[in-house]
């Protein structure tokens, strides 16, 4: 998927510009309640522009059910590193940050490859 057909309304990001989140960090998701699901776009090349910044511009569309045990879905992650990593303890992980905010974590610590499969 081109950057061009992401569909910004709605959609959240680790910076709070989404198109800063999609073309600097590539990731951003969509909340969408009535399915129940968290939409994520990740991207996982990025390009050198004519400035030459690198910037995402192709992104896999990745889904989990609003309801996603990260605990149970990622099973093999060293969590006491990642509480470690993002400085703060394990039932304020668990307690405080939404599923998102998990997962951005996840992805930071472990790469976009190992949290949501190869491109």
């Amino acid at each position: 998927m081109q950057y061009y057909q992401i569909v910004k309304k709605n959609l959240q990001g680790v910076d709070v510009n989404p198109e800063i989140s999609l073309k600097e960090y590539g990731l951003a998701w969509r909340i969408l309640p009535s399915k129940k699901i968290i939409r994520f776009y990740v991207g996982y090349i990025p390009v050198q522009n004519e400035c030459g910044e690198y910037n995402f511009t192709e992104f896999d569309l990745i889904e989990y059910p609003l309801d996603l045990d990260v605990h149970k879905e990622y099973n093999w992650v060293d969590f006491d590193a990642v509480y470690s990593y993002v400085g703060m303890e394990g039932d304020e992980w668990n307690k405080l940050l939404t599923l998102p905010q998990k997962i951005c974590d996840l992805k930071s610590y472990y790469g976009a490859d190992n949290i949501f499969g190869e491109y």
